[in-house]
């Protein structure tokens, strides 16, 4: 690669989602993912996709090995654990996920919902894929 291309590869690029746009896709039964803003758009500095969730939907105990992943819930209620951690959190709640933890989220209200999450490079929150070593236990 040119110094040039690489140049290139690490600016963003002008990108417009309207409300409900992006790039959908099925994460877990009842779970989707929905890409807003990926690596390339970011000039692989970071992504973010929503997580619509249904009511009672698990997203199954996995790990990101390359990326470390923040989310935020605006509404309704979200629970989460990591490793010894479980909390169920509330509009204005956020999570960190560290690369390297297993971590599972669910949606623990009463309505369908959806949670933004943001991943930093240089996976860029690539589709998850569950763990084979983590059961679908919260």
């Amino acid at each position: 690669m040119s110094v040039k291309e690489s140049v290139e590869a690490t600016i963003a690029t002008l990108k417009v989602v309207q409300p409900g746009g992006g790039r959908a896709g099925q994460l877990a039964p009842g779970v989707g993912v929905v890409f807003k803003i990926d690596g390339k758009d970011s000039g692989g500095a970071l992504s973010i996709v929503e997580h619509p969730f249904d009511v009672g939907a698990l997203v199954p105990p996995h790990v990101h090995t390359l990326e470390d992943e923040f989310s935020i819930v605006v509404e309704g209620e979200i629970g989460f654990r990591s490793e010894d951690q479980e909390v169920v959190l509330g509009p204005g709640g956020y999570i960190v996920k560290p690369r390297g933890q297993v971590h599972a989220m669910w949606n623990a209200g009463s309505l369908f919902q959806s949670v933004p999450s943001i991943g930093t490079a240089p996976a860029c929150l690539r589709p998850h894929a569950a763990s084979t070593a983590a059961s679908n236990k919260r």
